[in-house]
C-alpha cells in the first residue's frame, strides 16, 4: 500500500526555498517584468501557493505583449507553464519545445535551462523516463556551472523521484540526500523536510523500515509543515504504511484533514488506508464504509484495484459470499485489463533502467576520458611550462654569465689598466733613477776625463820643464811617476762599463746579438749616446773632435743596420 502513497507524494512534490538562500538568477532585461519575475521567483521557493499569484502571472504577459519582447514572451510562457504545471501535458509539451528552439542559448542560456527542467518534469510525469533522466543529468552539470544550488539541488530531487519510479532506490537514495545536503547549506527548512518524506519512503523501499519511521516521526514534530496539509496527510499516510497500521493515530488523522481539504483523490487514499486498518482489526462493517466512500470518490482505473480488492474482503468477512464474489470477479477484470499495461510498465522499468545504465556507463567513460585528457593537457602543460622555465633560467643563466664576464673583463681591464699604470708609474720611477744613474755615470765619467785631461796635461808640463832644465832629473821623474800613477785612462772605461751594466744589465750582451761585428769602441760609443752624453761631451770622453763622433755615430747605424727616421739615441734606448 504504501508504494502507492509515496509515488502519489513524491509526484506531487514541490520545490521550494526560504528567503534566506534565494538569489535571482535571470539576466536582467526589463525593470518592470523582472521586477514581477523576482517575486515570483520567491513566491516558488518559499513554496507558497502558485495560484494566488495568477494576477502577476497575466500582468507578465501583458508586459511582454506590450514591449514586444521575444525574451520577456518566452519568460511569461514560464511563469504561465508554472501557474498551471500538470493540466495539460501534451499542450504544454508543444509549448516547451516551440519556446525551447526561439532561445538564444549564447546570450540566455539560463533561459534555456530553467525550459529544459520543465520539459524534464513534463516527460518524467508522461513515462518517458530515460528522456527525462537524460535532460536532468545534463542540467545537474548546467545548474553547478551556473552557480545555482537551488536548482541543481531541484534537479537533484528529480532525479532522485525519477529513480523511485523505477525501482533503482539505491540510486534514489543517493540523489535525495544530495538534495537533502543542498537544502541544509541554503537553509531551506521546508524543502528539506518534504525531501525528507521521499528519503523516508525510499528507506522503507529498502527495507529499512526503522529508519523511515524514525524520520516520519520526526517530520510529525516539525511545526514548518502545518502550513502544508497535502504533505501533512502525505507524512501521517507515509507513518502509518511504514509502521505496519501501528500508528492507527495518523490514519485517523490523515483522513480528518483530508475532508476538511476536500480533495477527492487525497480523500480516497486515507479511506483506503482506513479500510486497511479496520479489516487488519476484523471490523468489517467500518473497513466496508471506507472502501465504499473510497470507490465513489476514486476514478481512476489503476487507483481501483485496492479499493475492489478491499471490498471483497469486507464482504468475506461480513459472510456475504455473493457481493464478495461480484468484487472480486470485478477486481480480477480491473487487474487482468491493467496487467498488459503493467507488464508493459514492468518491461520498460527494465528497459529503463538498462539505458540508463548504459548511459552513466557512457558519461563515466566520457568523464574518465576527459579526465585522462585533462591529465595530459595538465602534463603537456607542465612540460612545456618546465621547459619553459628551463629555457628561460638557460637564457638567464647565460645573460648572467655573460653579465659575469663583461664585468670580470671589465674588472681584469680595470685592474690591468690600474696594473699598466702603476708599472707605467713604476717604469717612469725606473726611468728616472736609471736617468739620474746615467747622469751619475755621466757626470763621474766626465769629471774622471775631465782630471785625466789635467793629469796628463801636467804631465806635459813636467816632461817641458825637465827637457828646459827648470826642474831637477830626480824631481821630473818622481812627479812624472805620481802623475802617471793617477792617470786612469784604462781604468776611465773600466768603471764606466761596471756602472753601466749595474744600471742596464746585459745591455752589451744584447747589442752584440743585435750587431755581432760591433768591437770594444763600438759598445763604448753605444754607451755612451745610450745614457744621453752630446757629441761634445762623447769627443771629450774619447779625446776626439764632435765631427769625428759624428762620422763615428753614422758608421754605427750601418753597422746595425738602422734605416728610417729612427735615431740612434732611441734605436739603443729600446735595446
Amino acid at each position: 500500500m504504501i508504494k502507492h502513497t509515496s509515488i502519489y507524494f513524491l509526484l506531487s512534490f514541490f520545490l521550494c526555498q526560504s528567503a534566506h538562500g534565494y538569489d535571482y538568477k535571470w539576466k536582467w532585461v526589463d525593470s518592470e517584468f523582472d521586477s514581477i519575475a523576482n517575486k515570483l521567483e520567491e513566491v516558488d521557493f518559499m513554496d507558497l501557493p502558485h495560484e494566488a499569484f495568477r494576477p502577476e502571472v497575466m500582468k507578465l504577459r501583458q508586459i511582454a505583449d506590450m514591449k514586444k519582447n521575444p525574451v520577456l514572451s518566452a519568460r511569461a510562457v514560464y511563469w504561465n507553464l508554472w501557474l498551471k504545471m500538470g493540466n495539460d501535458h501534451s499542450s504544454a509539451m508543444d509549448l516547451v519545445d516551440r519556446t525551447l528552439s526561439s532561445i538564444d542559448t549564447l546570450r540566455y542560456k539560463y533561459d534555456y535551462n530553467r525550459f529544459l527542467y520543465i520539459k524534464g518534469r513534463l516527460l518524467h510525469e508522461s513515462g518517458e523516463w530515460f528522456e527525462a533522466f537524460r535532460i536532468f543529468k545534463k542540467l545537474e552539470k548546467e545548474f553547478i556551472e551556473e552557480k545555482d544550488r537551488f536548482n541543481f539541488a531541484m534537479t537533484c530531487i528529480a532525479l532522485g523521484v525519477l529513480f523511485n519510479d523505477v525501482e533503482e532506490y539505491e540510486n534514489a537514495l543517493k540523489y535525495l540526500l544530495q538534495g537533502e545536503d543542498e537544502f541544509k547549506k541554503l537553509h531551506c527548512i521546508n524543502c528539506e523536510a518534504k525531501n525528507k518524506l521521499n528519503i523516508s519512503n525510499t528507506l522503507y523501499q529498502l527495507g529499512e523500515k526503522d529508519k523511515s519511521v524514525h524520520i516520519l516521526k520526526g517530520l510529525i514534530k516539525n511545526l514548518e509543515i502545518q502550513n502544508d496539509t497535502i504533505f501533512q496527510i502525505g507524512v501521517m499516510v507515509s507513518l502509518f504504511s511504514a509502521s505496519d497500521f501501528k500508528e492507527a493515530i495518523y490514519s485517523q488523522k490523515a483522513y480528518e484533514l483530508a475532508k476538511r481539504l476536500g480533495n477527492k483523490n487525497v480523500l480516497a487514499s486515507t479511506l483506503v488506508n482506513r479500510g486497511a486498518y479496520f479489516l487488519m482489526k476484523a471490523n468489517a462493517d467500518s473497513a466496508l464504509y471506507c472502501y465504499r466512500q473510497a470507490y465513489l470518490l476514486q476514478k481512476r482505473i489503476f487507483k481501483l484495484q485496492p479499493i475492489l480488492y478491499g471490498l471483497n474482503q469486507s464482504f468475506e468477512l461480513l459472510g456475504q459470499v455473493d457481493s464478495a464474489y461480484h468484487y472480486l470477479k470485478k477486481y480480477e477484470s480491473y487487474r487482468d485489463s491493467l496487467l498488459p499495461n503493467l507488464k508493459m510498465m514492468e518491461i520498460n522499468k527494465l528497459v529503463v533502467q538498462a539505458e540508463i545504465e548504459k548511459y552513466e556507463m557512457k558519461l563515466s567513460t566520457m568523464k574518465e576520458k576527459a579526465r585522462l585528457r585533462r591529465n595530459m593537457m595538465l602534463m603537456v602543460s607542465a612540460f612545456l611550462l618546465i621547459v619553459t622555465l628551463l629555457t628561460c633560467y638557460i637564457f638567464w643563466t647565460l645573460r648572467k654569465r655573460e653579465k659575469d664576464k663583461r664585468q670580470l673583463k671589465e674588472l681584469e681591464n680595470n685592474q690591468l689598466a690600474i696594473l699598466f699604470q702603476n708599472e707605467k708609474l713604476l717604469n717612469e720611477k725606473f726611468q728616472l733613477e736609471i736617468d739620474s744613474k746615467n747622469r751619475e755615470i755621466s757626470s763621474t765619467t766626465l769629471i774622471l776625463s775631465e782630471k785625466n785631461n789635467r793629469l796628463k796635461e801636467l804631465l806635459k808640463q813636467v816632461e817641458r820643464f825637465n827637457e828646459e832644465g827648470e826642474l831637477g832629473r830626480e824631481q821630473s821623474a818622481m812627479l812624472s811617476k805620481q802623475i802617471k800613477s793617477n792617470l786612469t785612462v784604462d781604468d776611465e772605461w773600466k768603471y764606466f762599463k761596471l756602472h753601466f751594466e749595474k744600471v742596464h744589465p746585459e745591455y752589451f750582451t744584447k747589442l752584440k746579438e743585435i750587431a755581432p761585428s760591433l768591437s770594444e769602441n763600438d759598445l763604448r760609443l753605444c754607451a755612451y749616446v745610450r745614457i744621453g752624453m752630446t757629441n761634445k761631451q762623447i769627443g771629450q770622453m774619447l779625446s776626439v773632435l764632435p765631427e769625428t763622433v759624428k762620422t763615428a755615430r753614422y758608421r754605427m747605424r750601418k753597422k746595425i743596420g738602422l734605416e728610417g727616421q729612427e735615431t740612434l739615441e732611441d734605436f739603443l734606448r729600446r735595446i
